[in-house]
């Protein structure tokens, strides 16, 4: 008699299980392991694992990467909400941003590359990521391209947001081209999911025990 209890209760786990999950999955508005479908705001592009954005500007006269063409500093700080700051330095600029889930301890990583035309050290043009509204700057640009590595651990789970993007600095001439690549996540499951999960390994194996002494 202990078998359709023991199918109930799985039945019950996994259905709790998917339910968690598919909640998880409709309320991350952007993939955290890929990049093609982020929000570009302003000259922006990318794909799974690489992007590409720049500071040029149709109204300046320039050719932009995309359809899209860079913002002034005060559309990009509204675009990129949280009470973003990108310093009163700042002209125009892209960005791509993305919105999503990440359990406590997930960490995510790239390689960055900012290069400008005709550089000057009065108008260093600079790149930044943002954190949950929290800014940092990449790099400043020179006259050689500059690159680096970022990380991101999130040390809560939750939802998260996360930007990155290129400025034109004192003025908006000239073009600065942020480049990332070798995208990285290093994912965590949330601890409910980790939970149910094992429920319904514990009533697998119940279950398969249950049908081995019957036999």
């Amino acid at each position: 008699m202990t078998q359709p209890l023991i199918g109930a209760t799985l039945t019950a786990t996994i259905a709790a299980l998917l339910c968690t999950l598919s909640l998880g999955a409709r309320a991350q508005t952007t993939r955290l392991d890929s990049l093609s479908d982020w929000q570009a705001l302003g000259d922006a592009v990318g794909n799974a694992t690489t992007a590409t954005l720049s500071t040029a500007a149709v109204e300046s006269g320039e050719t932009p990467l995309s359809a899209g063409s860079a913002l002034i500093w005060f559309e990009l700080e509204a675009a990129l909400g949280h009470g973003v700051d990108l310093g009163s330095d700042s002209y125009e600029g892209s960005a791509l941003q993305g919105s999503f889930l990440a359990a406590a301890g997930t960490t995510l990583a790239f390689q960055w590359r900012l290069a400008t035309q005709d550089a000057d050290p009065g108008f260093a043009d600079r790149a930044f990521v943002i954190v949950d509204g929290q800014v940092q700057t990449l790099g400043t640009a020179g006259a050689a391209p500059v690159a680096g590595r970022f990380s991101q651990t999130f040390r809560t789970g939750g939802a998260h947001t996360l930007s990155f993007g290129v400025l034109d600095v004192n003025d908006v001439s000239g073009v600065s081209t942020l480049s990332v690549d070798g995208w990285q996540v290093t994912a965590v499951p949330e601890p409910a999911a980790l939970s149910l999960m094992t429920l319904g390994l514990a009533g697998l194996g119940g279950l398969a025990r249950a049908r081995r002494r019957r036999a």
